[in-house]
């Protein structure tokens, strides 16, 4: 079966950790895989992928996703050979990829996996009617949440339910639950430092003010990672200056080595506006930590209780978690055993098998 995969590019998101995952990890017998890139840059995750061998990559010399010329590409790809899958993942690979197998008149069966929820942005008319003509071509469309699904669903206004199933998103749990926890001191962190990391992109889903707001007021030996790239990144470290917050935040760029800083930290955090999934969530569950999330889209069902939650925006209530965290240790450790156990369910390899039925029940 040959089968190509696409994406905007290998940059540090859920999305694109969850790719990479899934062919590092994926039953390669009786498969020929491609991935084409939409955009060029070095990151490790790319890097990963090269040094596993076995899946040819394809990645198209733009700085930009969005360049318009990486459909005549993709035109160019699908007429040089035939696939009998194709799995897109975000956008705007899934229009391009639409139109290209158009212009090609290809007969592979398009797989989308949908990440999110859809945004305001997609909800006007035009953005309405593109995702009725791209989503027509879909063979099936692998939601990552059941909050995802009843959004797209809503969105679409279709009756044509039977494409859209949930496959959740899933970890090398193992890689989480074994990690060596990287050296404090690397960070300038001391032992009775009380550690709170957030693993996401800087854009204003992530809602890294809130974050911010709650963290003012806690003791000075809670300190404050943030990993991950994006563009309010800048706008971030002044917010950050401005509530005299520097000596106890510290900003990290891309981790190779992420599961150990899982390991070396006290709780994990993910304060998002939305949320499709939230694959650093199950990181933080997978590495026996405590989770704080947002009560929203996929975050409410993913964490292991409701009293881990609190409303987008909350402050507050952010807080006085992070205080009950530290202060009681039988709430800390009950948070870490229920959101380890709760990790168990999102194996990758159940997941590559649920997939592998997918790609066999579409080819055959």
């Amino acid at each position: 079966m040959n089968i190509l995969f696409v994406i905007n590019n290998l940059i540090t998101g859920g999305a694109e950790r969850m790719l990479t995952d899934t062919l590092l990890h994926l039953d390669r017998e009786n498969l020929q895989v491609d991935l084409v890139l939409l955009s060029k840059k070095e990151t490790f995750l790319k890097e990963q992928l090269h040094q596993a061998g076995q899946i040819n990559l394809i990645e198209l010399q733009h700085q930009s996703p969005y360049n318009l010329l990486g459909v005549w590409e993709l035109n160019r790809i699908l007429k040089n050979k035939t696939y009998d899958l194709i799995h897109v993942h975000l956008l705007p690979s899934l229009y391009y990829v639409r139109l290209a197998m158009v212009l090609t008149q290809s007969h592979s069966k398009l797989i989308y996996t949908e990440h999110c929820p859809i945004v305001k942005k997609r909800q006007n008319l035009l953005f309405r009617y593109i995702d009725l003509w791209c989503y027509r071509g879909i063979s099936k469309v692998l939601c990552v949440s059941q909050a995802v699904k009843e959004s797209v669903i809503s969105h679409l206004k279709t009756k044509d339910t039977f494409k859209y199933v949930v496959l959740n998103n899933a970890l090398n749990l193992s890689r989480y639950q074994n990690a060596q926890p990287a050296l404090r001191k690397n960070y300038g962190l001391e032992d009775n430092d009380f550690i709170c990391l957030q693993v996401s992109s800087f854009r204003p889903a992530k809602d890294h003010k809130t974050l911010l707001k709650a963290f003012k007021d806690t003791p000075k030996r809670f300190k404050l990672l943030l990993a991950g790239n994006g563009p309010l990144l800048s706008e971030t470290r002044s917010l950050c200056a401005k509530m005299d917050l520097n000596d106890r935040v510290i900003f990290l760029k891309e981790q190779s080595e992420i599961a150990s800083l899982y390991a070396m930290t006290s709780v994990v955090i993910l304060s998002s506006h939305y949320e499709g999934f939230g694959l650093a969530v199950l990181e933080g569950m997978a590495a026996g930590k405590p989770v704080l999330a947002t009560n929203v889209g996929g975050l409410k069902d993913l964490i292991a209780s409701e009293q881990y939650l609190f409303a987008p925006g909350d402050a507050n209530t952010l807080r006085k978690l992070l205080l009950k965290l530290e202060s009681d240790s039988e709430f800390y450790t009950q948070a870490s055993e229920n959101g380890l156990e709760k990790a168990q369910h999102y194996d990758i390899k159940i997941r590559n098998n649920s997939l592998l039925k997918i790609y066999h029940g579409l080819v055959n």
